[in-house]
This record gives C-alpha cells, sequence and structure tokens, in this order.
C-alpha cells in the first residue's frame, strides 16, 4: 500500500484526540465535533467525518485528511507531515516512505503552505522563554498554596517546603500566556478568556522545556477547560524524567494539579495530561522494562522483560469517573503484562480525582 494511502486510513479521532488531549462529542450520524477547535483555539466548528475519516472545519481553519490535520496544527510541509506521522505509527519512513511517495507532489504541495505555517513549535526555543520570564518577574503562588493547603491534614511545612521547590526547580509562571509568548502568538489558544489561564506549568525533558500547561485561575473565569496546553505542540507528560532514576513508588495521575499534590507529599508522580495518552506511556515505559532484538530492517524479533522497575511499584492514581476507570484498566494491563508491580489507589466515588479527595 502506498505510504500516504496508509497514513490517510489510520483512525482521524483517536490520533487527533491524543495529541490535543481532548474528547469530541458525538454531533450527529458519523459526526464529531471538538468543543474548542484545535487550529485556532475557538469553538464549536471543528469536526470529524469518521465514516470518510476527514476533518473539516466552519471557520476557515482548513481540513482534509490527517496529513492536512498535521500540517494545520503543527505548522509543517507535507513531507516533514508524512515523516513525523510515520514516527507516530511506527512506520518506517526510510524503508518504505522513500520508496512510495511522490516527491515531485509533495515539493509542489509544500510551496503551497504559508511561511506562517511553516514555523513550527519546534523552532521556537520554549527553555529561553521560560528562563527569561522567571528571572525577571516576580510570581505571585497564593492561589497554588491555598487551594493546596485548603483540605489537607498532614504537616504545612513539609507540603510548603515542597511546594517551593517544586516551584523554582520547574519556573512556574504566574502571568498573561499573551505576554508570556509575546514573540510567539501563534502558541496561544485563542480564547476570549485566555489572560485567565495565567498559571504555566512547564514541561521539562532532559533539561529543556518541551510544551507548556496552562491553568485556568477559577477565580477569574470558569470557561472552558480547566487546562490547555500551548497550540501546536504535542501532548506531553508531565515529569516523565522520574522513569530515570525511579524511587520506590512513582503515582500516576491524570491531571498536572493531582500530581502536584503528591509531589508536595513528596512522592514521585507523573501526570497524563490527557487520559488519551495511556497507551503512550504504557510504551514508554515499556521502552525502559523491555530488552528488544531486532533485525536488520529494524523489525522487532524478540522481546525480554528485564529487573528495570524491580523496585519500584506503580500507584494508579486517575480520575474517579468513566474514562479514567477505563484507562486505569488499561494501563494497569499494560504494566501487568510486562512484569510491572502496580496497584489501583481507589477512593470513595464522590470524589472525582485525587484533589477532591484530599
Amino acid at each position: 500500500m502506498d505510504i500516504i494511502q496508509e497514513l490517510k486510513n489510520k483512525n482521524l479521532l483517536d490520533y487527533i484526540e491524543g495529541q490535543i488531549g481532548d474528547k469530541a462529542s458525538h454531533a450527529g450520524s458519523g459526526t464529531y465535533r471538538f468543543k474548542h477547535c484545535p487550529i485556532c483555539g475557538k469553538g464549536d466548528h471543528f469536526n470529524i467525518n469518521t465514516d470518510k475519516n476527514l476533518w473539516n472545519t466552519f471557520n476557515n481553519c482548513g481540513g482534509g485528511s490527517i496529513i492536512d490535520f498535521y500540517m494545520s496544527y503543527f505548522g509543517a510541509d507535507k513531507q516533514t507531515a508524512i515523516r513525523e506521522l510515520c514516527k507516530d505509527f511506527n512506520i518506517n519512513f526510510e524503508t518504505k516512505g522513500a520508496e512510495n511517495m511522490n516527491k515531485e507532489n509533495i515539493k509542489t504541495e509544500v510551496k503551497q503552505v504559508s511561511e506562517q505555517s511553516a514555523k513550527t513549535t519546534k523552532e521556537i526555543d520554549l527553555t529561553s522563554i521560560i528562563n527569561n520570564y522567571y528571572t525577571t518577574k516576580q510570581n505571585n503562588y497564593m492561589y497554588f498554596v491555598e487551594r493546596l493547603l485548603k483540605n489537607y491534614e498532614y504537616d504545612e511545612k513539609l507540603i510548603t517546603d515542597n511546594f517551593n521547590r517544586l516551584v523554582s526547580t520547574n519556573k512556574f509562571l504566574v502571568g498573561d500566556p499573551k505576554e508570556i509568548f509575546k514573540n510567539n502568538l501563534n502558541l496561544v489558544p485563542g480564547l476570549n478568556n485566555i489572560d485567565s489561564y495565567e498559571y504555566i506549568i512547564p514541561v521539562w525533558e532532559n533539561g529543556k522545556v518541551v510544551n507548556c500547561i496552562l491553568r485556568r485561575n477559577d477565580k477569574k473565569s470558569t470557561e472552558h477547560n480547566k487546562t490547555m496546553n500551548l497550540k501546536g505542540s504535542k501532548v506531553r507528560f508531565f515529569n516523565t524524567d522520574y522513569l530515570k532514576q525511579p524511587g520506590s513508588f512513582i503515582f500516576i495521575t491524570e491531571g498536572v494539579f493531582d500530581c502536584l499534590s503528591i509531589e508536595c507529599l513528596g512522592y514521585q508522580s507523573i501526570s497524563l495530561n490527557s487520559v488519551n495518552m495511556v497507551q503512550k506511556l504504557i510504551d514508554l515505559i515499556r521502552s525502559y522494562a523491555v530488552d528488544t532484538v531486532k533485525n536488520e530492517k529494524g523489525e522487532i524479533v524478540k522481546e525480554t522483560p528485564n529487573n528495570y522497575f524491580k523496585d519500584t511499584k506503580f500507584i494508579l492514581a486517575l480520575d474517579n469517573d468513566k474514562n479514567g476507570q477505563s484507562a486505569t484498566r488499561k494501563l494497569s494491563e499494560g504494566l501487568t503484562n510486562i512484569n510491572i508491580d502496580n496497584f489501583s489507589l481507589t477512593v470513595e466515588s464522590k470524589y472525582k480525582d485525587i484533589n477532591e479527595y484530599y
């Protein structure tokens, strides 16, 4: 099968949900709609036709196949989109893609991509943006502290000391996203209340900021989702560097605030940042926990679980709703299949998540 057609046959709805960290709602026969358009951030006009496996919008944000979505969302040219999608779906681009793609067609279509779209998030130095803003601004963290301490029955000094450490280590910011990213406004979701998303939580991997989670100040607004990622950025886990030096316990939460609450008690915690990220986390943990042997074509021919996490127990503390419970089962099964010790933290049904439980 032609590599482009193979990509176009991939489940578009699942892919987009996984990339943006949000769920679409059923809007009619074969149609699903996102509350917020991944391209412009505005509401109720981004649709997916699951029968045709295509997307379209009512607000001039484009439409088409999975390749077109990648180009529009990440501001990439077509060849980059195909190459990156092959990575996402574990398709060997070098051996398969180069043989099957019509390069002349790709070159023609690349010329149609605007210069603005060609400015990808990957080219933007998020680390410098965060470092520069953090060192030049006085940040007010009282909202975080009040929220975290409100119902805790633990030592207040322990919590505040751990939280102050988290602030300085991760360089949390408080401010208007349009001001913080003023030189890269294409990263800022186009919401009418975007200034209320003033808590900026950088996502660090290997010493670099790879994304930022924008958390809404509920005292200023209750409109739209509580958390958002930067526009045109792949959803990332929070704190996966812990996998490099795992402790006795690693908690896995759905939301970043649940993760921070557990961190404030002194434990390692990783946030999925989206319930759609479960399989990706399983695959990432698997890369540490399983030794593989590949043939000359790069195909895996043998897998052997190792003892990398032999002294670590994973505690699954996802949201206490239908999606969270389903994700917990999938995560538990995936970890158990590679001999990783894990158990689910269960709380009373009246509590939605860890923070409500606390």
